[in-house]
């Protein structure tokens, strides 16, 4: 027995408890029937919607992905061809002084005679003489020995 039967024999309605109206009952059962599948296919709409929205969400981020990589591939094709640039500046650097120590050597070659060595080499223990101790092979008259190393010496025939 539920609480009204006990105390007043009647539901809060006011009628009895043993009579069903099943009119109410059908109808309440077809609303919420109906209110279910209207939300049913509300939803199972709504995620289709959803996935449109999802989708063309992805693709603007898809979109803006690209261009981010894009942006870095630039960049970085710009720091390379700056790299070649320097590189090829060195480079060229280095080939002119290259040319220019070749055309000394060349001068120098062109003026440079055994004499000439041999007073490079008294001036420089004049000046050099003060504490400063330099060994200096001598010829016989004490003049710096200047010899071809191409050309084989009498002390050392191995040369």
């Amino acid at each position: 027995m539920s609480y009204f039967t006990r105390v007043a024999g009647k539901n809060r309605y006011d009628e009895p408890i043993t009579k069903l109206d099943w009119g109410r009952v059908i109808w309440v059962t077809v609303v919420v029937l109906v209110v279910t599948l209207f939300l049913s296919i509300g939803s199972a709409a709504g995620c289709k919607e959803y996935n449109r929205y999802q989708k063309r969400a992805d693709a603007k981020n898809n979109v803006k992905v690209t261009n981010i990589n894009i942006q870095r591939a630039e960049q970085q094709a710009k720091i390379v061809r700056a790299e070649i640039k320097a590189t090829q500046a060195r480079a060229e650097k280095r080939v002119a002084e290259a040319h220019g120590i070749r055309q000394a050597q060349d001068l120098i070659a062109k003026t440079l005679t055994p004499l000439y060595v041999q007073h490079e080499a008294i001036q420089a223990q004049k000046i050099g003489g003060a504490g400063d101790r330099t060994y200096i092979p001598v010829g016989p008259q004490g003049v710096p020995l200047v010899a071809d190393v191409a050309q084989p010496s009498l002390e050392n025939p191995d040369r």
